[in-house]
């Protein structure tokens, strides 16, 4: 990592007169963090040391909010407590609690802690939830919610939020593409809507609903919310893609499904979303649900996988963000570097026909008429046309299709033909297509 190759070793260094820094825990584009012993008390703590020399002014006061927004949510139980901080001419120091049980993407991946254990997954799943609801209530957004920034306790059934690097305290954020692609709303990644500003906080309750899903699945739904990805070009065109696909329980899709809607200002409110978890009675699909459903319009040339052990992940990944706690585990998420969520969106600002009724999801859509399209190459495809039912983005794809077709320059050039191109290749070819975390070793 771009961190750890540019600071010294800092094990066996004492710090302050008072931390003994003893071990990595991890590293991350901005700093390393270290396991070390207060010798004061003999308490363990987690320090994060970041390079300030030959930082440009923008770095630095990145850094400087990163300590202060932090500092007004450690107070909060599910928070990692911020115990102290403090500079040097060359380096800053961040004296974070020490949690034992790792992060969440070892309880997931490498334990398998909440597979089959509803109630261990929900009082979990609520901490975390509670932790994102302090942070809102303190104006804080915190922008970059992934497993690798959530430690646990040893028995996973508590969750702490760590990592406070990308968050704000502002009501808009206009940097699309910060963060870490998996996890960031179709907003924040700007590409479905010209990069236009977007509501942080919203984007929070995305990340947390593709949280859910590894959690429930132990699986990533896509690589990135974008029209290029073939899976997220499925949820698109059918929220049900979800249920289809993983091994949730129909209620779990409910809530999911209100926690990814395409529409940001339609997505569940925390406070419901706690209430709606804790009134859940399971997250999982019976053994003997666990078939996937095929529609009967498709008809899939490969067999699905329908065990843990025939998964293969297809994700990439560039960068290791900074765990606070825990050994390396099997892969991290790549902070592609995003922001939050999203901008309650009409037809007008996107430059497209007004419509009254733009509904939020695929339910209440519709498909007309089946007609045969052939490719250059001579592959022939059925696909169906989209009625006056259709959601607010299958209306800016077709928009942009017909754009097209005219020669003319959509709100997004080529997203229609890409996102409907991935469809039918999805159909056709990569009925297993997931994407889920590599188990192999990264190159550190």
């Amino acid at each position: 990592m771009v961190a750890a190759k540019s600071l010294p070793n800092f094990i066996g260094t004492v710090i302050g007169e008072r931390y003994h820094l003893t071990e990595e825990l991890g590293s991350g584009s901005y700093g390393v963090v270290y396991k070390a012993v207060d010798l004061t008390n003999d308490n363990l703590v987690a320090v994060k040391v970041i390079r300030t020399v030959g930082r440009s002014p923008a770095e630095l006061a990145t850094i400087k909010r990163e300590v202060a927004l932090h500092s007004v949510v450690a107070h909060h139980e599910s928070v990692v407590g911020l115990i102290d901080a403090f500079d040097t001419d060359e380096y800053c120091y961040m004296i974070l609690e020490y949690i034992r049980g790792g992060d969440l993407f070892e309880q997931i991946v490498e334990k398998k802690s909440y597979q089959g254990k509803d109630e261990l997954l929900r009082r979990a799943f609520v901490s975390l939830v509670d932790a994102v609801q302090a942070c809102h209530d303190a104006k804080i957004a915190h922008r970059d919610l992934k497993p690798e920034n959530i430690l646990t306790s040893e028995d996973g059934s508590r969750l702490y939020l760590a990592d406070f690097g990308l968050a704000m305290n502002q009501k808009m954020a206009s940097d699309c593409g910060r963060g870490t692609s998996i996890y960031m709303s179709p907003e924040a990644t700007g590409e479905l809507t010209a990069r236009q500003p977007f509501d942080p906080y919203l984007n929070d309750i995305w990340a947390l609903g593709v949280i859910l899903v590894n959690m429930i699945t132990r699986q990533n739904p896509w690589s990135k919310a974008t029209s290029r990805d073939a899976d997220f070009s499925q949820f698109i065109m059918g929220p049900e893609f979800l249920l289809e696909e993983f091994p949730m329980s129909k209620g779990a899709f409910a809530i999911i499904r209100e926690m990814l809607d395409l529409h940001p200002a339609k997505r569940i409110s925390l406070r419901a979303l706690r209430k709606a978890i804790l009134s859940l009675d399971t997250f999982f699909r019976l053994p003997s649900q666990r078939g996937y459903v095929v529609r009967e319009h498709e008809h899939p040339t490969t067999e699905l996988a329908t065990s843990e052990s025939e998964l293969r992940s297809t994700t990439e990944a560039s960068e290791i963000d900074i765990p606070c706690t825990a050994s390396e585990p099997l892969v991290r998420v790549a902070r592609d570097c995003s922001a939050g969520s999203a901008v309650d969106l009409t037809m007008a600002q996107l430059g497209l026909p007004d419509s009254s009724s733009c509904p939020s999801s695929r339910a209440s859509s519709g498909f007309s008429d089946e007609e045969i399209v052939i490719t250059p190459e001579g592959t022939t495809f059925t696909t169906t046309s989209f009625s006056s039912k259709a959601t607010m983005w299958e209306r800016m794809m077709v928009e942009d299709y017909y754009k097209e077709v005219r020669g003319g320059h959509g709100w997004q050039n080529g997203s229609a033909s890409q996102i409907l191109e991935a469809r039918y290749r999805y159909r056709e070819v990569q009925y297993d297509r997931r994407y889920r975390y590599r188990e192999v070793q990264y190159d550190r």
